[in-house]
């Protein structure tokens, strides 16, 4: 947003300043002055350079709204084209004033000369190159064993099953998804904001749905160093690594610092502590080198006093001795576990993500192990995928979560369009659309007899850059989707209907993953 509002404030100066300089009234001469005569096609070449400076500030902002950095996004030439007309209409618009202005003449040559400037600046303004996607020419992943057939919606390859090992070497050496990982690095390198370590990243008050019932939630999302994977290259759809502290790590006092400023938040926001806690970073709290062993002790004590607390982490270091902190003082303990999809293929290919299924299935034992509970996240509509694939996957995902042992809840959430991100580029371009909520109330209807609770969060629910529908209907389904989270009961999808629940079904039956999306 920063580099949005810089791109337009500078548009409103250069405009201000070409406009004014246009119909400030001119004096006459003194009776025999000559004055001063500038070389012929002078007046027409400030135009020029006026108006061309006018539309490329003016297609950097647009470039800038549509994909969150005008340094990196181009426009469309639909865009382009609107750039054009409206800096030559604003160009032609002055001429025609300039015939009450005292000393001023309309020119024809002038507003040919304004719109030709208006096409060279909306030009070189909205046109970027299109560096990540690039990379993605050429795509290889090396041999590897085929998965069963009988797995879900997908057969596919496997990448390196040492990518699961959870020491250092495996995020840092780039194996096993080299063009995804490239491309992702370079989108990723575009970011240049900076966080402070002693700020948490979000933190808010709500309600969830957990195995001891609805329960009041202080969600905390901590500012960490940021998921390892991420900085490898990591998922084509998470963003979050954006918001973490350069450098890899925080230090002890500044994630103490974190914590306080959340317990003074939920001072002032609520009445009294919320039973649940949930704490997240950019990556995993059971990384150590993201939340070393002693931030973690301590952050065990500061909430020995909850219900229940809830920890995310990739099922690489969930470990009993980890999750151990809290259930030896007394705490429910949950993990949540960003597993995205049962389907070992749409992960590695569509997600971007290193692990297999039987790993999310080590994980929920080494959490038994602990006499902890496990919480599945799933992502709806990674990219690659159309909307009746997205919404098949999530079916199969969700009842073979609920068939895992120590596996007690499933999160399904839809894909959101995050910056920095492969799915941003996609989005962008015209390629990916996030998930109808249509989608979203299909999945949790169809698997309400799933042995867990199965709830959904979709993020930006109604924008462009979330899941959505047509605009009219959205805010009662999501709110339809708000209660069934709550009460587990599928019949409140009965309650909402809109029109475009037809064009909903055509998409499902006509969109396929090479021809996508049908519609916006």
């Amino acid at each position: 947003m920063g580099d949005e509002r810089e791109a337009a404030t500078v548009f409103a100066v250069v405009i201000a300043i070409v406009v004014s300089a246009s119909l400030v009234p001119v004096p006459a001469a003194p009776d025999g002055a000559s004055g001063t005569v500038a070389p012929p096609g002078t007046d027409a070449l400030l135009h020029l350079v006026g108006y061309a400076a006018a539309a490329y500030t003016l297609a950097g902002t647009l470039a800038g709204r549509r994909g969150g950095d005008a340094d990196r996004t181009g426009l469309p030439a639909a865009a382009l084209v609107g750039v054009v007309v409206v800096a030559a209409g604003v160009g032609a618009g002055v001429e025609v004033a300039q015939g009450v202005v005292p000393g001023r003449t309309p020119s024809t040559l002038d507003a040919v000369a304004n719109g030709v400037g208006a096409a060279a600046g909306s030009t070189v303004g909205g046109i970027k190159l299109i560096r990540a996607l690039t990379l993605l020419k050429g795509i290889r992943y090396p041999p590897a064993p085929r998965s069963p057939p009988s797995e879900a919606v997908f057969r596919g390859c496997r990448p390196d099953p040492t990518m699961s090992q959870s020491s250092p070497e495996v995020y840092e050496r780039d194996r096993g998804m080299d063009a995804h990982n490239a491309a992702m690095r370079e989108i990723r390198s575009e970011r240049d904001e900076t966080y402070d370590p002693h700020e948490p990243t979000r933190v808010w008050l709500d309600e969830d749905n957990t195995p001891d019932g609805v329960k009041t939630s202080l969600t905390i999302i901590l500012n960490t160093g940021g998921c390892r994977w991420a900085r490898a290259g990591g998922c084509t759809m998470c963003g979050y690594v954006a918001e973490s502290v350069e450098g890899g790590s925080v230090p002890h006092d500044a994630l103490v610092d974190q914590i306080d400023a959340c317990l003074e938040h939920e001072a002032e926001n609520a009445d009294e502590p919320a039973d649940q806690v949930k704490i997240y970073t950019s990556g995993s709290f059971l990384d150590e080198r993201e939340v070393a062993a002693e931030s973690r002790a301590a952050i065990a004590e500061t909430f020995a006093d909850r219900e229940r607390i809830v920890v995310e982490s990739l099922p690489d270091f969930v470990s009993a001795e980890k999750l151990s902190a809290f259930t030896e003082r007394g705490l429910e303990t949950d993990v949540a576990v960003g597993l995205e999809t049962a389907t070992d293929r749409v992960r590695h290919d569509c997600v971007n993500k290193y692990f297999d299924f039987s790993d999310f299935e080590d994980a929920c034992a080494a959490a038994a192990e602990a006499g902890a509970g496990v919480k599945a996240y799933l992502l709806m509509k990674p990219p690659f995928l159309a909307e009746s694939e997205a919404l098949e996957d999530m079916v199969s995902s969700v009842e073979r979560c609920a068939a895992v042992d120590n596996c007690h809840t499933v999160s399904m959430n839809p894909c959101n369009v995050q910056r920095y991100t492969m799915v941003d580029e996609l989005h962008f371009r015209g390629g990916y659309r996030p998930p109808w909520l249509w989608s979203v109330a299909a999945v949790l209807e169809r698997t309400a007899d799933a042995d867990a609770i199965v709830v959904s969060d979709p993020v930006g629910a109604g924008s462009d850059r979330g899941a959505h529908n047509c605009g009219d209907c959205d805010e009662r389904v999501q709110t339809a989707i708000k209660d069934f989270d709550l009460r587990q009961d599928p019949s409140v999808f009965e309650q909402v209907s809109c029109e475009c629940e037809r064009t909903w079904e055509l998409v499902l039956a006509e969109e396929t993953a090479y021809a996508q999306p049908l519609t916006r």
